[in-house]
This record gives C-alpha cells, sequence and structure tokens, in this order.
C-alpha cells in the first residue's frame, strides 16, 4: 500500500512539473488551454483515485458488518460522504 502510494506521489509530481513547463511554454506564446487542461484534469484524477480507495474500504467495513456511522468515524469522513459513496458502488451509472 505504501508503495502503492509512492507511486502515485512520484506520478503527482512528474506531472506537476510537466504543468509547470506548459505554463512556461504558454507564457512564451503557446497554449495557455492545455496547461490549464492539463492541471484540471490532474485534480480530476487525483479525485477520483481518492474516492475509489475510500470506496475500497467501505467495501471491506460492510463486509465486517458495519454500520455507516462506524464506517464514517473510521474512515475520517461525514456519514453523508459514505452514504453517497455506497450510493455509487450500488449504481455505476449514479
Amino acid at each position: 500500500m505504501r508503495l502503492l502510494c509512492y507511486y502515485i506521489s512520484e506520478a503527482f509530481t512528474f506531472l506537476t512539473v510537466q504543468i509547470l513547463a506548459a505554463s512556461a511554454v504558454s507564457e512564451q506564446g503557446g497554449t495557455a488551454g492545455h496547461a490549464e487542461g492539463l492541471a484540471e484534469g490532474l485534480t480530476k484524477g487525483e479525485q477520483s483515485g481518492k474516492e475509489e480507495k475510500i470506496k475500497e474500504l467501505i467495501q471491506k467495513k460492510i463486509l465486517k458488518g458495519k454500520t455507516t456511522a462506524e464506517i464514517a468515524e473510521a474512515l475520517e469522513e461525514e456519514e453523508t460522504e459514505i452514504l453517497r459513496l455506497i450510493e455509487e458502488m450500488q449504481n455505476p451509472d449514479f
């Protein structure tokens, strides 16, 4: 798990450097929209990855018979957020 976090962190750092480089190019007449789009994509990807990890943890805790309140407390999230994620897990097209 720590190794996965390390690789994600390294990838994020690499992409951040790419964004900064793209920003420098845009200041020299390149496309500013490209750098902005890349930054937005990184942010969305990072958030999506975090949600997927939380969903995995929720699933494990549900299998152990934990309530949504217990899961929320264990994961230090709001119970409404846990319920939203459970709904997404049950309805992938949500």
